[in-house]
Order: structure tokens, then C-alpha cells, then sequence
């Protein structure tokens, strides 16, 4: 089962300047705070199921995918240092 407090400690670890919160639901994870909330796509995984490396990875994906669409156009959304990134 993905540890959450693990997964939003790498997000903000990786962007410390957004305010971008993974949120564990029933079969998907949404993202809340100013720079997540309908800005990043969901992840239709299942948190109990999903182990917390690959969650960070799936929730890494998704901003930056977020990122490269132009959804988080605001200065403080610069991609992370690669070596932040879990391996």
C-alpha cells in the first residue's frame, strides 16, 4: 500500500514551491492544493495495491505531464533536478 506521507514528502522534495497535494481515493488518486487541484490529471491506480516507489513515480509522471501541457505555466513550476527523481 503507497505510504502518502512518503509520496507528498518526494512531491515537495522534487517542487518545493507548489502547492500540489497527492490525495488517496477508491481506485484513483487526485491531486489538491493551489498547483494540483484541476490542473493534474488523476491516477487510476489503486493506492492499496500500488507500492509508494511506484506511486511517487506514477504521481511524478503526472506533473510533469502537467507541466508540458502548459497547466502549470507559472514560474515556480520549473522541472525538478533529475536526480530527485525515485529511481
Amino acid at each position: 500500500m503507497a505510504n502518502f506521507t512518503a509520496v507528498n514528502k518526494a512531491i515537495k522534495k522534487a517542487w518545493p514551491t507548489l502547492d500540489i497535494q497527492a490525495v488517496r481515493c477508491k481506485g484513483y488518486v487526485y491531486f489538491d492544493g493551489e498547483d494540483g487541484f484541476d490542473k493534474i490529471g488523476s491516477i487510476y491506480s489503486h493506492p492499496t495495491s500500488t507500492a509508494t516507489e511506484t506511486m511517487i513515480r506514477f504521481c511524478f509522471r503526472q506533473i510533469k505531464q502537467a507541466i508540458d501541457d502548459g497547466n502549470l505555466t507559472h514560474e515556480k513550476s520549473m522541472r525538478p533536478l533529475q536526480s530527485s527523481e525515485p529511481s
